[in-house]
């Protein structure tokens, strides 16, 4: 078995980042090699049915692809244009330059097929300067940017009275009075 030398102009595929073979899922579990198959396999389709949390954390250990993810997933508001911040507010963001003038309406509450909401938060104030392409505004899947689908909790590994056997888990009181992992959800009804 050898490999074979041929010109560049004949390539068609060249492989750019050794992740590229992974969904978009597996790419961002940390330490993925590490890891046994399955819990992989499992933790990609967790994320894919992951609902946005109302108070969202950005991941402590992550792959370095959560902003990218985050900037591909088509709920951001970024900047088409340079120049300076003439008004925002909770439902329009307007952006002027010397030649025009940019209106963003921001997504308050958005039904999804999946009956949960988007809901984008403006990040920028009156009067700022903005550069092509600037986040001006993330929506409640991301956190600056960056895709954020869970809580960053503090957890402990032991046994208690074998109520955790296998996957079972016992959480804080604190975390249900706090709504650490409250989501919005609309549903819509027909009558007739």
């Amino acid at each position: 078995f050898f490999f074979k030398k041929i010109k560049f102009i004949f390539i068609d595929l060249i492989e750019i980042s050794g992740s590229q073979i992974f969904s978009l899922g597996a790419s961002l579990i940390p330490f993925l090699e590490n890891n046994d198959a399955n819990r992989c396999l499992m933790g990609s389709n967790m994320q894919r049915q992951a609902v946005p949390l109302i108070y969202a954390d950005n991941s402590i250990v992550g792959t370095g692809n959560e902003l990218i993810v985050g900037n591909n997933s088509n709920y951001n508001i970024n900047s088409d244009i340079s120049g300076f911040v003439l008004y925002v507010d909770n439902n329009y963001i307007i952006i002027k330059n010397k030649y025009k003038l940019f209106k963003y309406k921001i997504k308050k509450f958005i039904r999804t097929n999946q009956n949960t909401t988007i809901t984008q938060k403006p990040i920028i104030n009156l009067g700022n300067n903005v550069k092509k392409g600037d986040l001006l505004a993330y929506s409640n899947v991301t956190n600056n940017g960056e895709i954020s689908l869970g809580k960053n909790l503090r957890v402990a590994f032991m046994s208690w009275y074998g109520y955790n056997f296998e996957d079972s888990i016992l959480i804080s009181n604190k975390i249900i009075k706090e709504n650490f992992f409250s989501s919005f959800h609309i549903y819509e009804y027909v009558c007739v």
